[in-house]
């Protein structure tokens, strides 16, 4: 029950947080291009997300398809690891380690030696 209030609340923080940033105009209008609705939940939730000093946006402004994409996949699917920790992870070929806080990257450790 606790673990499930505290996912609840650093989702509800993050979502907030998301809402206050925007994409930029040519990053929106990449992301439709190479098939993603800059409207769409899997957007909006990801588009205040910085690691390091990387973003959605500075991400698209290069206009690299596939970091978008990993951007994108990975971010979601930290989200939803922490909600549930059965969740498998994507394909080594859809997301990147670099995407990751370093807090995400500590989680899925702790998650993954109580498991064995």
């Amino acid at each position: 029950m606790r673990r499930t209030v505290i996912a609840l609340m650093f989702t509800a923080v993050l979502s907030a947080a998301s809402l206050a940033a925007e994409l930029q105009p040519k990053s929106a209008a990449f992301l439709v291009e190479i098939g993603y609705d800059p409207k769409s939940p899997m957007i909006t939730q990801i588009v205040g997300d910085k690691i390091g000093n990387v973003t959605l946006d500075s991400l698209a402004a290069k206009r690299d398809r596939t970091m978008v994409k990993r951007f994108i996949v990975t971010r979601n699917f930290a989200r939803q690891y922490r909600a549930n920790a059965n969740l498998p992870f994507p394909s080594p070929l859809d997301y990147s380690d670099d995407y990751f806080t370093p807090e995400e990257v500590d989680f899925f450790l702790a998650r993954d030696a109580k498991k064995r």
